[in-house]
């Protein structure tokens, strides 16, 4: 290469014919400090917006309800580790950047591999991050400003610089001139420029597009890949299978669309009494005939809305279904155990709170009218009653109806049920 007295720093590359001038000090110098300042500066950001040494992780300091959040960024970040990974290999293997007299890649190209390759970097530590401190808070320890600033360093970073690499590798496959020293040009052929943009660029931009419009038939799709196999430019092969295990396991429709633990929880220790109680909700109602029936006719049902097993939209539905569920067995319980005088009280109360003076002769006439039924049962029995089963609750001297209370009437009302005798 050729470098000019007056320009000391540039180089000239043969590239099919033409010459190609660009000041560098080496090849892929622009994209290493381009990497490494995008993260060091990302880094004093975030770690500035930290006021405070320490974080809630989750919504309310519960670690466990940022599960699900921490789940979506992660198959965020594996899908850019994923596009990144094969872009370069493709990049690497490909002969349509290649110089045709040596054989080396284009040094033009350099730079926006080494800031896609940062990126999976970047990604791939995240990935690390987001699991080592959610391990870190799970066993008590405290989240700290400087895990919160690193974990969004690592996410942001690796994100802008997945953009910016493409952006720039877009960029170097067109003509480009006017440069800050000089003018030089990069005359890439017509057929060299669709090549690059219809093999080499075209198809990590499909493959995003694509997952953004099939996301949810995608997951249920990847759930059944057993393997692949896929041939890489230059005829070396890639191959990657699922475990044993995996490939061992039924592959029904039905089991097919179960939504497996999440291998994150794993990886955890567990406690004892908290591994009994998950032998025991996993035990409940295994074998019986009659749940099985249920459970198959749930599965139907959400098949017929089109609604996938493996998602966090039926995670989410199955679990306010549930929810709704399990109160309305509690108001039948309350139901079966309240009295009628109970009931009375709670309407009034729903009302206007008030105090026990108040309260007492609601109590006072139910004796009076089966004196019997309420022998030995005395006013404040009566009453906690109510404030055990969180009907209502006692504050400022007076008592008020619950969130819980409130939900029972109007179950109640709604259902027309009578009001007991006593």
């Amino acid at each position: 290469m050729n470098r000019p007295p007056a320009q000391a720093k540039l180089s000239g590359l043969p590239f099919r014919g033409l010459t190609v001038l660009m000041p560098h000090l080496f090849p892929g110098f622009s994209g290493s400090i381009i990497s490494v300042a995008i993260i060091g500066g990302m880094w004093i950001f975030r770690r500035a917006t930290k006021k405070f040494s320490t974080y809630n992780l989750g919504p309310g300091g519960n670690p466990l309800a940022y599960e699900p959040i921490m789940n979506r960024y992660i198959r965020l970040a594996e899908l850019m580790v994923g596009i990144g990974t094969i872009s370069v290999i493709f990049l690497v293997t490909s002969s349509a950047i290649r110089d045709v007299s040596s054989g080396r890649i284009a040094w033009i190209f350099a730079s926006p591999m080494i800031i896609i390759a940062a990126s999976v970097l970047y990604g791939i530590c995240f990935v690390a991050s987001q699991i080592l401190t959610f391990e870190d808070v799970l066993h008590g320890n405290p989240h700290t400003a400087n895990s919160y600033a690193l974990n969004e360093t690592l996410g942001f970073s690796g994100l802008l610089c997945f953009i910016i690499g493409y952006i720039w590798l877009i960029l170097a496959a067109i003509n480009m001139h006017d440069a800050a020293i000089g003018k030089w040009t990069l005359g890439l052929s017509d057929e060299v420029t669709k090549t690059l943009i219809e093999k080499i660029l075209g198809w990590p931009i499909a493959v995003i597009v694509i997952c953004l419009l099939f996301r949810r038939s995608l997951g249920t799709l990847l759930g059944r890949i057993r393997g692949f196999t896929a041939k890489l430019p230059g005829g070396s092969e890639l191959n990657a299978s699922l475990s044993a295990a995996a490939q061992n396991k039924p592959s029904t429709q039905e089991e097919d669309q179960l939504a497996s633990l999440n291998p994150m929880q794993n990886l955890l220790p567990l406690e004892e009494p908290l591994r009994q109680r998950r032998e025991l909700v996993k035990a409940r109602g295994a074998g019986v005939e009659i749940v099985s029936n249920q459970v198959h006719d749930i599965k139907s049902d959400l098949a017929k809305l089109q609604f996938s097993l493996n998602t966090d939209e039926t995670t989410e539905i199955l679990i306010r279904q549930l929810a709704v569920t399990q109160l309305a067995l509690r108001a039948e319980i309350t139901y079966r155990l309240i009295f009628g005088s109970q009931i009375r009280a709670l309407q009034m109360l729903n009302e206007l709170p008030s105090n026990e003076v108040s309260i007492q002769p609601i109590y006072e006439k139910a004796v009076n009218d089966e004196p019997e039924f309420y022998q030995g049962y005395s006013f404040q029995n009566w009453l906690d009653f109510l404030l055990k089963q969180l009907l209502i609750i006692h504050q400022n001297n007076k008592y008020a109806v619950t969130l819980y209370g409130k939900d029972f009437l109007v179950w109640f009302t709604s259902g027309s049920l009578p009001i007991k005798a006593h």
